[in-house]
């Protein structure tokens, strides 16, 4: 698995894990007023699990997109390129 396709599927991860886990919340809402108290808390263990998946991508796309900076062959275009950017818009807004 190439440090991009790390990126794209860890990012996946921790945008699309919160949505889940707030589902999930809803659930276990709806199962608790329903009197569900088992379903209750197998939804509490899920959502729990899934919270720890969460941290967890969270910390991988830390430390991906930090492999992924020291990694950029152009550090120096990187670092000056707003520079560029910002004369080239000077010049043409004079």
């Amino acid at each position: 698995m190439t440090l991009r396709t790390t990126v794209k599927s860890l990012l996946g991860a921790t945008l699309g894990a919160p949505v889940v886990i707030a589902i999930l919340v809803w659930v276990r809402t709806l199962l608790g007023a329903m009197g569900d108290d088992a379903g209750a808390a197998a939804v509490d263990r899920i959502s729990l699990g899934l919270a720890v998946v969460w941290l967890a991508a969270v910390v991988g796309l830390l430390v991906a997109l930090t492999a992924a900076y020291l990694n950029s062959p152009c550090e120096e275009v990187a670092l000056h390129g707003d520079v560029e950017l910002d004369e080239e818009l000077a010049a043409d807004g004079e």
